[in-house]
């Protein structure tokens, strides 16, 4: 595949092979009917125009999160499909968010759009996906990131902590000190998902040739 912008981060990448309104009923919808063609699935989305699916089908089939073939007796009918190395483990991380979503945003109707905005943008995904190693300073996560300023770093953490996806915890003294930890609510289990994320990602970056780019090669 080819990236539609640079990337350095493989969790980054996968996000934003996900992201967008109508990504996650294509593929529920292929998960839970098998193989359909264009007909079929503008029949069973409700609300998605022709157009706007065309679109999207070509997005996934281009990361190769679904596949594009002829029908078997009848050349003249395409069907979209799952793919097995990216869109089934894809689907997996998605069901992941989608239950944490329901856990803990019971209000929304779409929990796993919710969970997704949530991690959304270059920064709040790698910062989670390094918490997991434990708590760590301002001061160390800034320089575990290259190209980071303090600024954009201290708004991407208050997000996180705002959310509550990320606990902030101060100790008393002089110089003060702040640490930032995951929670074990929602922070923590995200770590599920963006694990099947970032090894889908790496694998992305590898059979593109692009692995040299990548900064953080960590696949647990």
């Amino acid at each position: 595949m080819k990236f539609k912008k640079k990337y350095s981060y493989p969790l980054e990448l996968v996000h934003d092979m996900i992201k967008g309104k109508w990504v996650a009923p294509i593929m529920w919808r292929l998960h839970d009917g098998g193989a359909a063609s264009l007909t079929e699935l503008e029949k069973n989305i409700e609300g998605v125009s022709q157009k706007v699916l065309i679109q999207n089908l070509k997005d996934l089939v281009d990361c190769e999160i679904i596949d594009k073939k002829h029908c078997k007796g009848s050349p003249n009918r395409m069907e979209y499909s799952l793919t097995m190395i990216r869109g089934a483990p894809i689907l997996e991380a998605m069901r992941i968010m989608k239950r944490i979503g329901q856990e803990n945003f019971g209000e929304t109707e779409r929990p796993l759009e919710t969970v997704r905005d949530l991690i959304k943008g270059k920064w709040k995904t790698v910062i989670l996906w390094h918490l997991r190693k434990g708590p760590a300073s301002l001061s160390s996560l800034e320089k575990s990131f290259q190209s980071i300023t303090q600024k954009v770093l201290m708004e991407q953490l208050k997000d996180l902590v705002d959310n509550e996806l990320v606990a902030k915890k101060t100790f008393p003294g002089y110089p003060l000190r702040v640490e930032y930890s995951l929670t074990p609510d929602r922070g923590a289990p995200l770590l599920e998902a963006m694990r099947i994320m970032q090894r889908v990602g790496l694998q992305a970056f590898k059979d593109s040739g692009q692995e040299d780019t990548v900064i953080n090669m960590e696949p647990h």
